[in-house]
């Protein structure tokens, strides 16, 4: 009986290595730290940016919040890994912006603008918007960025130092729903953009992205929690102001309401 176990042993099959599409799968299905654990033991360029999405889907919704600038950072790291391993890689680019932003978020305008956060993060958009100009992330995080520059600076500083506005936030998340015309995430962030930036002026029209996206089909797990964020988005419009305001400093990450 012990040769047999041996000889069943020598023979067994070797477990089988962990790959992309494992790590994508579970990240769909909302094992967001798993998928961040399978992901990074590629090595490889595409695991690095699956790991700073994963990430920063934690710091910016899941995890407690003292642990969220833990997350954060392990989000900008993996992007500035996958952008070491392949300078091209639009997805890291783009985790990478984001990541800026929530740190750009916890800073007062001005130290935000002496850190380099939105100068790094234009960059990093035109690069993306060259080499993929079809894909609507690349279009929507354009818009998000433009949104949230007007929002934090004023449209004069804004443009002055940038060249963000709210034209080119309109146009830019325009586009990624041309792009992406089912994809409920882009028009939930868009929705938010407009509240944050001028919750009267753009009410209806949030109002409308976010009636849109809670008749769409979400395709993973994070646009499911989006779908959810518009939801409770839709219902606190019907609420009154402050509602709303709470609503939405419940779905902004890193936003000064939290502090």
């Amino acid at each position: 009986m012990k040769a047999l176990a041996i000889l069943l042993l020598l023979f067994a099959a070797p477990a089988r290595a962990a790959t992309f599409a494992d790590a994508e799968s579970a990240f769909n299905a909302g094992q967001f730290a798993q998928a961040a654990v399978l992901a990074g033991a590629l090595h490889t360029a595409d695991g690095d940016a699956l790991v700073a999405r994963a990430e920063l889907v934690l710091a910016a919704y899941l995890a407690p919040p003292a642990e969220r600038n833990g997350h954060l950072s392990e989000a900008e790291t993996a992007a500035r890994r996958a952008l070491e391993r392949n300078p091209d890689h639009v997805e890291a680019m783009l985790h990478l912006v984001i990541a800026l932003g929530y740190r750009a978020r916890q800073l007062s305008p001005l130290a935000a603008h002496s850190a380099g956060y939105g100068r790094e993060a234009k960059q990093l958009i035109a690069r993306a918007l060259i080499l993929a100009p079809d894909d609507p992330w690349v279009h929507g995080i354009a818009g998000g960025w433009n949104g949230e520059l007007v929002t934090a600076a004023g449209g004069f500083l804004a443009k002055l130092f940038y060249g963000a506005s709210r034209q080119r936030m309109t146009a830019a998340f325009g586009r990624a729903m041309t792009l992406a015309p089912d994809n409920p995430a882009i028009r939930v962030e868009y929705a938010k953009v407009l509240l944050r930036l001028d919750a009267d002026r753009y009410a209806e029209g949030a109002r409308a992205l976010l009636a849109a996206a809670s008749a769409m089909h979400p395709a993973n797990a994070f646009e499911a929690l989006l779908q959810a964020q518009g939801a409770r988005l839709l219902s606190a419009m019907d609420h009154g102001d402050a509602a709303l305001m709470a609503a939405l400093a419940e779905v902004t990450p890193f936003s000064h309401q939290e502090e």
